[in-house]
């Protein structure tokens, strides 16, 4: 009696086997390089220096040296992809030899375009929420070291800005005007709170006067809601002369161009630096006050007019 075996079910089982322990030596071998190769922990934005249309940003990362042997971090590259568009592509020599078991700092600079960021954050206005990647690679002695880290984020809402008014006291031959300019900051997001930190602004208006300062609290606006600011003025006349005819003449409605700068916090997001940029026409000297100003000189002039009358008829 012949015993017959069927092939195909050993020949299953042996690659099932075989498949087996090549996972668990691959699941081993990646345990072995993780404890090899180094790490990089942790991506954190050091300090942000807004200039024109261009935030120029230091980022600090933690990088370990789990191998048993000294290496050396050669450059480093990081991306910055919002809603699955790039908006960063750096990369940055670094040259910073690590000995076994170091925990080290390395920073690096990136260049963010804020025009750029800030259109893509408009064209995601119609979702609730989008994604945020970060992408950094370490060449650590001619081996790439990966860190990637993703999350969801709800899509922030940028302010809208109004200036409501200018309260002002010119002082007539004197190259100074002390001003106060109201700033009305909208928050028209459904969810998130805008919180903004170390604001700076800059205003010209006209040819001849120029004035910038540093709003000295941080300013948090809950959703759909707004804030009006008070920003000191030290306008600075550079052809006082010409101002004062301006004023006189009543052809002080001059042009006005605004910049504010500083950084954003919106739900997740941290310190994203932000520059916007108002413009309009402004009076140097407030229209009300002109008009009250000619009623007390209408006035004036009408009692002397009557003073001069009674001094007459006394006579």
């Amino acid at each position: 009696m012949t015993l017959k075996i069927r092939l195909w079910p050993v020949i299953l089982i042996v690659c099932l086997g075989i498949g087996g322990y090549l996972i668990y030596l691959l699941i081993q071998k990646q345990k072995m390089l993780n404890l090899l190769i180094p790490e990089v922990t942790e991506i954190t934005l050091i300090k942000a220096n807004i200039h024109q249309d261009t935030a120029f940003v230091e980022v600090n990362t933690i990088v370990v040296n789990k191998a048993p042997y000294p290496m050396n971090i050669d450059s480093i590259v990081c991306d910055l992809s919002l809603g699955g568009t790039k908006l960063i592509s750096t990369s940055q020599y670094v040259g910073l030899r690590q000995e076994s078991g170091d925990t080290d700092s390395v920073r690096f600079s990136v260049n963010i375009p804020i025009s750029h960021t800030r259109n893509k954050i408009l064209s995601l206005q119609d979702q609730d929420s989008t994604g945020i990647t970060i992408e950094a690679t370490i060449v650590y002695s001619g081996l790439k070291v990966p860190f990637i880290k993703s999350k969801k984020i709800e899509v922030p809402v940028p302010p809208k800005f109004k200036v409501i008014k200018t309260e002002k006291k010119v002082k007539l031959f004197k190259k100074d005007i002390q001003a106060q300019l109201f700033l009305g900051i909208i928050n028209e997001g459904k969810n998130l709170s805008l919180d903004l930190h170390d604001l700076q602004y800059r205003i010209t208006i006209g040819n001849d006067l120029a004035s910038k300062g540093k709003f000295p609290m941080d300013v948090s606006i809950r959703p759909q809601s707004s804030q009006v600011l008070k920003l000191p003025l030290n306008l600075k006349m550079k052809h006082p002369l010409a101002t004062i005819f301006k004023v006189i003449g009543d052809k002080d409605r001059v042009p006005f161009h605004l910049m504010l700068s500083g950084y954003l916090d919106a739900g997740k997001m941290k310190r994203i630096p932000t520059v916007i940029f108002a413009s309009g026409y402004m009076e140097i000297v407030n229209e009300q006050k002109k008009k009250a100003e000619k009623k007390w000189e209408k006035e004036k002039k009408k009692e002397e007019r009557k003073e001069k009358r009674e001094e007459r008829k006394e006579r």
